[in-house]
């Protein structure tokens, strides 16, 4: 089962994952994970399920998102909801 949450995100019921499409080129982007790796990880960075962003964090915002096919590295941004309107 798919579902198309938004426009660049879609939920895979298989896998539990939430995937991110590219805004440049549309593929699917997989995860940015930061920090130091276990096997685990690592094996899974090898079979393309996440990217490993690395041990050092700069400051500022970091992308979260990374797409294999072009490279590209964005980060999403969800719109806030609205203020609750005061109940009279």
């Amino acid at each position: 089962m798919t579902l198309t949450l938004a426009a660049d995100l879609t939920y895979t019921g298989k896998e539990h994952t939430m995937a991110a499409r590219c805004p440049h080129c549309k593929a699917a982007g997989v995860r940015i994970i930061y920090g130091m790796p276990d096997p685990d990880l690592g094996a899974a960075a090898d079979r393309g399920e996440v990217f490993l962003g690395g041990c050092v964090l700069p400051e500022g915002e970091l992308p979260t998102w990374h797409c294999p096919a072009c490279g590209h590295e964005w980060r999403l941004h969800r719109p806030q909801a609205a203020p609750a309107k005061p109940r009279r």
